[in-house]
């Protein structure tokens, strides 16, 4: 096994969830925030809700950076055929660039297997 500080660098380095508070599983999503940005470290965690900025559980305040609306719509329109609905989440490169589409809600346990879509080549 890998310790952390013998692992590679993570490809991933920026994570959006795209959602909406009108969105069941975007909401579903709010509790497991802060647990999701500790599976995501190094990467950061960014919420971006389509319609208005969600309330987010205490432990997730200082884990997740909160983009503004407009924002999250711009997203939402650049991939809504791609993704098919919300919620999705884009992650991106060190350099910005978008590295893979995760459809539907991300948990904690879906981590590996999108960080692993960025490797992929």
């Amino acid at each position: 096994m890998v310790s952390p500080a013998h692992a590679e660098p993570a490809p991933v380095a920026r994570v959006v969830l795209v959602g909406a508070h009108w969105c069941a599983p975007c909401r579903a999503e709010l509790p497991r925030l802060a647990a999701l940005a500790a599976a995501a470290r190094p990467a950061t965690l960014a919420l971006g809700w389509t319609d208005r900025l969600p309330m987010l559980p205490a432990a997730a305040r200082t884990a997740v950076e909160v983009l503004p609306p407009a924002t999250a719509r711009a997203l939402l329109e650049r991939y809504a055929q791609t993704a098919r609905g919300l919620p999705f989440a884009l992650a991106y490169t060190a350099t910005g660039t978008l590295c893979a589409l995760w459809r539907g809600p991300l948990t904690e346990a879906d981590w590996p297997a999108l960080a692993a879509r960025c490797t992929a080549g």
